[in-house]
């Protein structure tokens, strides 16, 4: 429901509640968190499983808080002048046609998932290995590759899919009056725009992998993982400029009611990514089984924006990727200082870290004054 009156918000070019609505849920799931501590305490490791009424209260908490989150929009909804009311006569409304065009989504949906047990399984056996071996306790794989990529997903979901959102509906009445040429040149222009900043927030990730990682995962179970997290960061970031291109790229074909050219995209992606991990981890040390499936994600979603660069061509018109990829390399000569810059201070402050508990034993054996 959220996700179906935002799109017609969206739609009618109010974009902000959307965005915005999702702060009511965090809220309800903060206070939800507050009143547990506050009734039934904190949860001590090592009391077994959740009881009954604590499973139903967290459950009941996130129920409270996502229909919140859809119910906010209905009044911002009405006063953009839209009545909806409910209809039982389902002939003549489009359905049709949308599970036509879903088809293609669902098997898209069903691809990524399928590739996904590929990755788990590889990730999950690797730290089986790992731990077997007496090398790591715990994480060398889906627990790290997750912790990586939810890293990564940021820069993603607050600059790409939200400039995704504001492009659709533009892209859509484009597509809707046949000016093909249109369509091309306000999704290149999208997908300029974001790299222009995908790319030094990917460079400032990159200096910065090790301390983000110490700062979101250096407590708990997790703590023992945080340098894998970084390395296997580090292996996910060439491949989020890819990512971020190639999700552009598809919102053209959406506009265009074309869900099949996604799949296909999706096809190359997931063959490429399910190949490479295959022939990768198991010849990798099992604790490095992370890292390289990070590694194999971003080649695969590399040549799988190379492919959607090609298809957008053959379906909108002629693309200039030498001047795409000129634009992408002086973008990243660009942010190169701020992150070599970010990378120096990191390892000046590394080496501090380091020789500080020297420095305090000598001035520990000086003799104290009389």
């Amino acid at each position: 429901l959220y996700t179906l009156l935002g799109q017609m918000l969206n739609a009618r070019g109010r974009f902000g509640p959307m965005m915005f609505a999702p702060i009511l849920n965090n809220l309800i799931a903060i206070a939800v968190f507050g009143l547990f501590f506050a009734t039934m305490g904190a949860k001590d490791p090592d009391a077994g499983e959740y009881t009954t009424a604590e499973t139903a209260w967290f459950g009941l908490g996130s129920t409270v808080g996502i229909a919140a989150q859809a119910l906010i929009l209905l009044p911002v909804l009405w006063r953009t002048g839209l009545r909806l009311k409910l209809r039982f006569d389902l002939r003549g409304v489009g359905l049709g046609k949308a599970f036509r065009l879903a088809g293609w989504t669902v098997a898209l949906i069903g691809l990524m998932q399928l590739t996904q047990v590929v990755v788990v399984r590889l990730a999950t056996a690797a730290t089986a290995l790992a731990s077997g071996s007496g090398a790591i306790e715990r994480g060398a794989g889906i627990a790290v590759s997750n912790n990586a990529f939810l890293i990564i997903m940021v820069p993603h979901s607050i600059i790409t899919v939200s400039l995704a959102t504001a492009l659709l509906p533009n892209l859509s009445r484009t597509a809707a009056a046949q000016r093909a040429g249109e369509v091309r040149t306000q999704v290149l222009s999208g997908v300029r725009t974001s790299l222009a900043i995908i790319i030094p927030f990917a460079g400032l990730l990159l200096a910065l992998a090790g301390p983000i990682s110490r700062l979101l995962f250096g407590y708990g179970a997790a703590s023992e993982d945080i340098d894998l997290v970084a390395v296997t960061l580090a292996a996910f970031l060439p491949g989020l400029v890819g990512f971020t291109a190639t999700y552009l790229l598809q919102r053209a074909f959406y506009a265009a009611e074309d869900t099949r050219t996604p799949f296909l995209v999706q096809l190359v992606v997931s063959g490429i990514q399910v190949t490479l991990s295959l022939l990768i981890v198991p010849r990798l040390d099992p604790v490095f089984a992370s890292t390289g499936l990070a590694g194999a994600w971003s080649v695969a979603v590399f040549v799988g924006a190379l492919s959607a660069l090609g298809l957008t061509r053959r379906r909108f018109g002629p693309v200039h990727v030498g001047s795409l990829a000129l634009f992408v390399l002086l973008v990243v000569l660009a942010a190169l200082p701020g992150s070599l810059a970010a990378l120096w201070i990191v390892l000046r402050l590394s080496l501090i870290h380091i020789s500080e508990p020297t420095r305090l034993r000598r001035k520990s054996r000086m003799p104290s004054s009389a």
